[in-house]
């Protein structure tokens, strides 16, 4: 300790003070730079964490995305299969009422009207061929007023 103080002897009181200015200064310095580089640091990493985030909630929802591809497909299956039992609904009802028409050889304006409303329906659903034959029929039978019943 006694060197230092002989050291410290050999300068003057201002060149004392400039050298712990600058020691002062010096670590000033560096301690700015440190907090830059941490704040550039948790600047990174935050950024890094959102993306991490964000790569989580897209995961969620890709899940999600692919249960509801998985559940439209699994309703459209059975509104398919509804619309086919429909149809054949439609195809026997239309085919017995067309049956007895035809046998009667006459059609009322109020059944010819509920059969074309059918008719217009099972079209529509995409029906076949057969129940088109019978509506050609059906058309041709003579119509006759409820009232003339």
């Amino acid at each position: 300790m006694n060197n230092f103080i002989k050291f410290i002897e050999n300068f003057s009181l201002s060149e004392v003070l400039f050298v712990l200015c600058a020691i002062a200064g010096l670590v000033l310095s560096v301690e700015k730079l440190l907090k830059w580089i941490l704040n550039k640091f948790n600047w990174y990493h935050k950024k890094k964490s959102q993306e991490e985030d964000l790569h989580e909630i897209l995961k969620v929802y890709a899940e999600q995305n692919l249960q509801q591809s998985t559940q439209i497909k699994e309703i459209s299956m059975k509104l398919d299969m509804l619309t086919n039992a429909t149809r054949q609904n439609m195809k026997h009802t239309i085919t017995k009422a067309c049956e007895d028409y035809l046998a009667r050889n006459y059609i009322t304006s109020y059944e010819l009207q509920s059969l074309e409303d059918l008719y217009k329906v099972y079209e529509e659903i995409k029906g076949n061929s057969f129940v088109h034959t019978l509506i050609y029929k059906i058309r041709k039978l003579k119509v006759i007023n409820n009232n003339d019943e």
